[in-house]
């Protein structure tokens, strides 16, 4: 009998700290995705593979882009401006890893991905007011470069050293 209220309590006191970590963490304020922005940012500063990079700069070009979509629809110009700095900031990182990695299959992937994403560009800047235009316009033409340069990088690739 022992045992089993002892095994009881221990029962109890799990549910217990369940329930006490749950109040602890309101609603919203727990864990943080897995994709949020800053996150995949320290793990893109601290992956040592260049290829992993270029995945993970893929991914957070694409958080960007939401949150930029996102701020066209219900925010005021300067968090546009702020969500237009941030995208093309992971555009740039984006850039620099497919040139770090010099893999074509991922310089490929890269290169599909900003496509899709100018795309998106271009059906945002139908919907956004005539007036907003211009500046999502600036952001679409150097997104363009960007996956011009790494399409460019694919259709003529480095030349490596001369095989003997």
């Amino acid at each position: 009998m022992g045992r089993r209220s002892s095994v009881v309590a221990i029962v109890i006191l799990a549910f217990a700290g369940l329930s006490l970590t749950s109040i602890a963490a309101p609603a919203g304020r727990g864990t943080p995705n897995e994709n949020a922005p800053f996150l995949l940012e320290e793990r893109y500063a601290s992956e040592p593979e260049p290829k992993q990079r270029v995945l993970i700069a893929i991914k957070l070009a694409e958080v960007r882009l939401k949150e930029l979509q996102s701020a066209y629809k219900n925010g005021s110009p300067a968090l546009q401006k702020e969500a237009a700095e941030n995208y093309l900031g992971a555009v740039d990182r984006l850039a620099k890893a497919v040139s770090e990695a010099a893999d074509m299959g991922y310089s490929k992937k890269a290169e599909q991905r900003l496509r899709r994403q100018l795309r998106e560009l271009e059906d945002l800047k139908m919907a956004v007011y005539y007036q907003e235009r211009p500046a999502v316009t600036d952001v679409a033409a150097r997104v363009a470069k960007v996956q011009e340069k790494i399409l460019y990088s694919i259709m003529q690739p480095r030349q490596e050293s001369v095989k003997r």
